[in-house]
């Protein structure tokens, strides 16, 4: 989780920032229009934690999630998952959406730059359970438009953060209630 942040977040900040020489918040590392990103972010973060809970009832995902197995074991252990994929989804979204969506706007449109963009970032998915991969391509549509109209990454890094965090907190809890609750002692 932490190399997506570097790889994908942090040395292509550094190659907009110090070979670009632009400012990253051309490339949506701002809240923009305010109002907008903390509206989209109340009203859809809730269906996204719904989704991550829904998504985690299908065996496909269950068998891949929680990303760290460990992650259930405790709550501190879930709170350190939770930060490495905050980490994960920083550089995600500013890879996607900021990084190539928004490099590409100027040369190809707007529509363009979110299918480029929408196409990369599904790719990535490839692997993965059939319903995310195609979730993937509803996500990305969402995230790269929101991007655009909210003039931020932010309200798309936290519906994508919620959708994840939920679906690997509720594959958690499934493999814990899978725990026997008492061990056998045999004969007292």
């Amino acid at each position: 989780m932490v190399w997506t942040f570097l790889l994908l977040g942090l040395i292509p900040a550094l190659l907009v920032k110090l070979a670009f020489r632009e400012p990253l918040a051309d490339y949506g590392v701002r809240l923009g229009d305010r109002r907008r990103t903390f509206r989209t972010m109340a009203l859809l973060g809730p269906l996204f934690v719904l989704g991550g809970y829904i998504a985690s009832r299908d065996p496909a995902v269950q068998s891949q999630y929680p990303l760290n197995p460990s992650a259930g074991s405790s709550p501190a252990m879930f709170a350190v998952h939770a930060f490495a994929y905050l980490l994960f989804y920083l550089g995600w979204e500013f890879h996607f959406r900021g990084f190539l969506q928004h490099g590409l706007r100027g040369s190809m449109g707007d529509t363009s730059a979110v299918l480029v963009a929408v196409m990369a970032s599904c790719l990535a998915h490839l692997g993965k359970p059939a319903s995310e991969t195609y979730a993937a391509i509803l996500g990305g549509l969402l995230w790269g438009i929101l991007a655009f109209r909210t003039r931020s990454l932010a309200s798309g890094l936290v519906q994508h953060f919620l959708l994840g965090i939920s679906l690997d907190g509720s594959c958690a809890m499934d493999d814990r209630r899978q725990l026997p609750l008492f061990e056998e002692k045999g004969p007292c």
